[in-house]
């Protein structure tokens, strides 16, 4: 059943699926077309409203992920936590602040 993940667990779900698509090509192709369906099926269901897509780096290009803009102020012990993997007013899923 898949589930929400919190920034713990959700780098390592991550890595099992990054290695799945490099030695599967169909499911490279699934996870890249429809990433929130592959997503789910591997247990990292992404919060509802929430829109996912997948890029490929290769040894020429590289993306680079500008973070969402905190909606309300942060102190400075907030950013820190943000910047370690930790939730503050909601959770983080995939490197991102959402809310649930």
């Amino acid at each position: 059943m898949a589930q929400t993940c919190w920034a713990e667990d959700f780098s390592e779900q991550w890595e099992k699926i990054v290695g799945k698509a490099w030695k599967d090509d169909a499911f490279k192709r699934r996870l890249m077309s429809n990433p929130a369906a592959v997503l789910k099926e591997e247990g990292l269901e992404p919060p509802k409203d929430t829109q996912v897509r997948v890029v490929e780096d290769t040894p020429t290009l590289v993306h680079l992920t500008l973070r969402a803009n905190p909606a309300e102020e942060l102190s400075e012990d907030d950013l820190l936590r943000v910047v370690g993997g930790k939730a503050v007013g909601g959770k983080i899923w995939g490197g991102t602040q959402v809310r649930f």
